[in-house]
């Protein structure tokens, strides 16, 4: 049987407070992660299978169960990094998402 990926979508604004827009390259974006993203990555994956059965899990549900179980930051910032890290996976090909 073919093991399911993360059906995420992140969602992200591209502008700043003043209202101006900025740019991004579209669709796929070549993307190296480092170690420390790449562990993250894995946490996320080890939640992702060990909740197989109740998915499409949320960005913010998956965070909490990194805050939970893996020690990471309860902090606003903290959840605007990961969903910043699980837009570059997607985008960069690291991860597959399905929307």
């Amino acid at each position: 049987m073919r093991e399911r990926t993360l059906p995420l979508a992140a969602l992200l604004t591209n502008g700043g407070d003043d209202g101006e827009r900025k740019s991004r390259v579209r669709r796929f974006a070549p993307w190296q992660p480092t170690s420390k993203s790449r562990a993250l990555l894995e946490a996320v994956q080890g939640i992702l299978t060990e909740y197989r059965a109740y998915l499409r899990l949320t960005i913010r549900q998956v965070f909490y169960r990194l805050v939970g179980v893996y020690g990471y930051p309860k902090t606003e910032c903290a959840y605007k990094n990961l969903c910043e890290l699980l837009n570059r996976a997607r985008r960069g090909g690291v991860q597959r998402y399905s929307g």
